[in-house]
C-alpha cells in the first residue's frame, strides 16, 4: 500500500519493515511527524528515487534524508552513495560522519541527510542489527531475534 505524502521533508527507507520500524521509533520517543518515510522497495530503488526526487522535485522538497543498510562493507555502500549524488552537486565526505552526514545544498537541490544501518560508523550490517541493541539483554526473545537475524 503506498503512504500518502503530505510533507516536502523525505525519509527514503530500503523496504516495508524500515518503514515500520522508523513508524514505532518516532511514536515510541514521540517525535512531532513533519516528515513522510517512504517504502522505496529495495537499495537499488532507493537510490535510483533518491536521484530522481532531487532532479525532479527540487522545487517541492526541503530534505531527503535516506537510510541504508551498510549490509557486508559500510565503506562499499558510502561509495555508491556518493557516485550517485555527485553528478548532482553534492561533495560528501570521503567517510560518514558518526553522527550522521548531513549535507547543506549550495544549490537548488534540497538538503541530504544519510545514514547507513546499523551504526553509521564501521560496521557492516542492516536495521535489524540496529533493532537488535534496542532490546534488553534480559529479554526471553532475545535468542529467537538472534536466530532469525543469523538465518
Amino acid at each position: 500500500m503506498k503512504t500518502e505524502e503530505k510533507f516536502d521533508q523525505k525519509l527514503l527507507v530500503e523496504g516495508n519493515d524500515d518503514q515500520h520500524v522508523i513508524w514505532s521509533i518516532c511514536v515510541k520517543n514521540e517525535v512531532i511527524k513533519s516528515f513522510d518515510v517512504i517504502d522505496c522497495g529495495s537499495d537499488s530503488q532507493l537510490l535510483r528515487q533518491l536521484t530522481r526526487r532531487i532532479r525532479f522535485n527540487a522545487d517541492q522538497v526541503k530534505t531527503i534524508g535516506i537510510i541504508l543498510d551498510a549490509d557486508t562493507s559500510l565503506l562499499k555502500r558510502w561509495i555508491e552513495i556518493k557516485k550517485e549524488v555527485k553528478d548532482l552537486g553534492y561533495d560528501l565526505p570521503d567517510t560518514p560522519d558518526a553522527q550522521g552526514t548531513i549535507i547543506e545544498s549550495s544549490s537548488y537541490y534540497p538538503r541530504l541527510g544519510i545514514w547507513l544501518m546499523p551504526d553509521n560508523l564501521q560496521s557492516s550490517g542492516m536495521l535489524e542489527d540496529f533493532a537488535k541493541v534496542l532490546i534488553p539483554e534480559q529479554d526471553q526473545l532475545l535468542a529467537e531475534v538472534e536466530r532469525v537475524l543469523s538465518e
